[in-house]
């Protein structure tokens, strides 16, 4: 399984949209600036993907995301890079005040070192 980062996400943004896709990154867990930022940081840029609450069962956990906030992790879900049709917001793009142009609609997050743990992976 692929796991990509902030940047090779962005970059191919209109590639993977729609698909369901690993984003490696550093949480930022605030409010109205729920995102992922790129890492390293001598690479980051002023990039980044907001992360969306699914709209199902699978919520965030508030207390989890902010133990988890300012740490590397890797977030599983379905990643947007295109507005739906019947997009009614104001805003041509995602999160607060549509200032992102890419979103994943979270269904998993983890800390980067349990995930590969996990999945057998080397860090």
């Amino acid at each position: 399984m692929k796991v990509y980062s902030v940047n090779e996400a962005l970059n191919e943004k209109s590639a993977y949209h729609g698909q369901r896709i690993y984003i490696e990154g550093v949480l930022t867990f605030e409010t109205e600036n729920i995102t992922l930022l790129h890492w390293p940081l001598s690479e980051r840029g002023q990039r980044s993907i907001w992360l969306k609450e699914s709209e199902g069962p699978l919520r965030f956990n508030h207390a989890g995301m902010e133990r988890l906030a300012a740490k590397k992790v890797i977030a599983l879900g379905e990643f947007q890079s295109e507005l739906s049709p019947d997009n009614e917001n104001f805003y041509h793009g995602f999160g607060h005040f549509g200032m992102w142009s890419v979103q994943l609609v979270v269904t998993e997050i983890q800390y980067y070192k349990k995930w590969h743990e996990a999945n057998g992976s080397k860090t």
